[in-house]
């Protein structure tokens, strides 16, 4: 039986959490999460967390240059990344176990004394401008549904490039006001022991005290604007060149620390969209052929959550398919909606919902990064130190969910029918179309 992860922190402040490798695999996942994100920037430096991201593959104080902090990952055939969301910045190390105390020695300097030489600071702005231009945002429901809060901002956007933006001295306060110990997880999913991590740990950068001109500690931003009533439905439609358009309609659901309602919602988007038999994939696309690419996803922050239903369709197909009157992409959506509310979920599909997830969990106990992402998100926002084996998630979280389970996150969230909804793309039709069809579509049911 695989054993729960463990959880140790360092003088500093610093915390790891740890989770021997299921298979047994002379292989390391490390995930380093600094807990700061685009909810923390202020105004004028839009962007920041994003940049600072790329800045610390730039070179550090032990690694002066680009080549010295990414070559020795190279040629040892290790998997470097990093990622900034909203919440949290996470860097991405899977290596050999022969790497590992190497590797978490050049990680803590490149998160804590990264150089932030001028002329490279000069140069990343231009290559992050080129992602932006290459990134452009496609989904927008998010700015509808946090209307008002900090988490309606892009994690990073071309706007927010400009000149005279994310000025050097702004940039690096703000560096040094997060990327501290005391605001950092290291998850490690590894066959080295927990005493070995910890003692590697302990002779890298993450564990030294660091000397700054300025250090405080860091208060991450939770006045984030009001999220807790209801908009009334909210759209949006916006075209661009090309043929399709990508749909999105999504309802306001829980934070995330109601972990109850996350499973059941979970249940939920197994039943509307993860497998060929879910209700979107078989309506959409076998049914009527509309269809090749949707789905459903779910994101939950600190004081609210979204559950978005997409998919992508011709534009000509959108409302009617083609010159024909049957129904198109965006009302056949509706009518899923509208059938969950009306007459909730089967037990059929709750069965092959709650089988998918309990067979994925335990394909997914193999894959380390997965787990080693999952642990360290768990101890970063939910402060959490019983943190569940991968082998213990379905019984304690999935198991015992019911029919009845589910058709009450429908009743909650759904049947108010206050939907966000978003047409990105496309030559659309005339916006009164659509803004009347929206507007029968969301009317609660009486």
């Amino acid at each position: 039986m695989p054993a729960s992860p463990k959880t140790h922190t360092f003088s500093n402040g610093l915390r790891l959490v740890y989770e021997s490798h299921p298979a047994k695999l002379p292989q390391t996942h490390i995930r380093a999460f600094c807990h700061v994100g685009s909810i923390n920037e202020p105004d004028n430096i839009r962007g920041a967390s994003h940049f600072i991201e790329h800045m610390c593959f730039k070179g550090s104080q032990a690694f002066p240059s680009w080549s010295a902090v990414n070559e020795p990952f190279s040629r040892s055939g290790a998997y470097l990344n990093a990622i900034t969301t909203k919440q949290y910045t996470c860097f991405i190390v899977d290596c050999l176990d022969s790497y590992v105390h190497q590797f978490l020695k050049m990680l803590g300097d490149m998160m804590l004394k990264s150089k932030f030489d001028k002329k490279e600071y000069k140069l990343e702005l231009n290559v992050v401008r080129e992602e932006m231009k290459m990134n452009k945002p496609k989904s927008f429901i998010e700015l509808l549904a946090f209307k008002g809060s900090a988490y309606a901002n892009w994690v990073d956007h071309n706007s927010y490039h400009k000149p005279g933006c994310l000025s050097y001295n702004n940039v690096i306060d703000y560096y040094h006001q997060y990327y501290v110990p005391q605001n950092i997880v290291i998850s490690v999913v590894s066959s080295i022991p927990f005493d070995t991590i910890i003692r590697n740990i302990s002779s890298t950068p993450f564990t030294e005290k660091l000397v700054r001109l300025s250090n405080p500690t860091p208060i991450l931003n939770h006045t984030l604007g009001s999220v807790d009533g209801h908009c009334e439905s909210n759209f949006i439609l916006k075209s661009s060149p090309g043929d399709t358009a990508e749909i999105e309609i999504g309802v306001r659901v829980c934070d995330q620390f109601k972990d109850a309602e996350f499973h059941a919602l979970n249940v939920l988007r197994h039943i509307i969209s993860i497998s060929m038999s879910s209700r979107l994939f078989v309506e959409l696309r076998e049914k009527r052929g509309l269809t090749y690419r949707s789905g459903a996803h779910m994101t939950l922050y600190e004081t609210a959550g979204i559950f978005v239903l997409y998919a992508i369709s011709d534009v000509d197909r959108l409302i009617h398919d083609g010159k024909s009157k049957h129904k198109g992409t965006i009302p056949v959506m509706f009518d899923i909606l509208d059938d969950l509310i009306e007459n909730g979920v089967k037990e059929a599909e709750l069965k092959m919902a709650k089988n998918h997830i309990k067979d994925a969990l335990k394909m997914s106990s193999i894959a380390g990064g997965d787990k080693s992402a999952y642990n360290g998100i768990r101890f970063l926002l939910h402060n959490e130190t019983d943190i569940l084996a991968n082998s213990d998630v379905f019984d304690k979280c999935y198991k015992k969910i019911t029919k009845s389970d589910v058709n009450e996150m429908i009743a909650k969230y759904f049947a108010t029918r206050k939907y966000y909804f978003s047409v990105i793309g496309g030559k659309l039709p005339p916006p009164a179309v659509l803004t009347e069809f929206i507007s029968v579509s969301s009317k609660p049911a009486k």
